[in-house]
């Protein structure tokens, strides 16, 4: 208000204003929404981990399409040989693509920084957690057109230079994300209870400027009568 003040600006109407603050209480549910669900997968991810990174294989940590864990897992893995890098996803500074196998069965979707390299076969043993596919990463790969070239295993995830830290930092960003949008709903909540009405328009009748018009024939009619 201070600031509209000092450079004139005019002040905007009940209806703009209560728009606002509406628009502002959805993105703030939005917020909270996210954050919750951040928070609550991090949490359930980090306890899930080992003290210490498990040494695996690629076909130990994937035995079989039935066998394979779904939790997440800190490991050191080894035996991701090939990296095809016909499919690559760059966005907002990291690289996405597929390695797998030596013999094709078993792939997995890596997840790295682009400052630590472009696409190739990893540096072993690779360090980090290795996961089941989520729900988002399988939709960014439809919305990107990069096929799963999974044969009967499932597609898994690995994020080199990850740890549980790594998860405790994300519950931290859901928690601050929950924090800002409660703040941002209760704000906005508080501004439309403030909101007054804005009082009916009274309409205005069409007939006022016709009736003194329309007495001047009936008079003329009258004193033709007279006459």
């Amino acid at each position: 208000m201070v600031l509209r003040k000092l450079l004139n600006l005019p002040t905007p109407s009940p209806e703009k204003q209560r728009y606002r603050f509406v628009y502002v209480s959805v993105v703030s549910a939005a917020a909270i929404l996210f954050g919750i669900f951040q928070l609550f997968s991090s949490w359930h991810d980090y306890r899930m981990l080992d003290n210490s990174p498990i040494s695996l294989t690629i076909e130990q940590a994937m035995p079989s399409p039935e066998s394979t864990p779904q939790e997440p897992r800190w490991v050191k893995l080894t035996g991701l040989t090939e990296a095809p890098c016909s499919q690559v996803i760059r966005d907002e500074g990291t690289l996405r693509y597929f390695v797998s196998d030596g013999l094709g069965q078993r792939w997995v979707l890596v997840t790295k920084l682009t400052g630590n390299g472009g696409c190739g076969p990893l540096v072993y043993p690779a360090t980090g957690i290795l996961k089941r596919a989520d729900v988002a990463s399988l939709y960014q790969l439809k919305t990107h057109n990069m096929q799963d070239p999974s044969s009967g295993y499932p597609l898994m995830e690995f994020e080199p230079g990850t740890d549980p830290s790594t998860l405790q930092l994300f519950g931290y960003y859901g928690l601050y994300l929950a924090a800002v949008g409660l703040t941002g709903l209760v704000f906005s909540l508080v501004k439309l209870s403030q909101l007054k009405p804005s009082p009916p328009s009274r309409p205005v009748s069409p007939l006022k400027g016709v009736r003194s018009g329309s007495n001047r024939p009936a008079a003329m009619d009258m004193q033709k009568r007279r006459i």
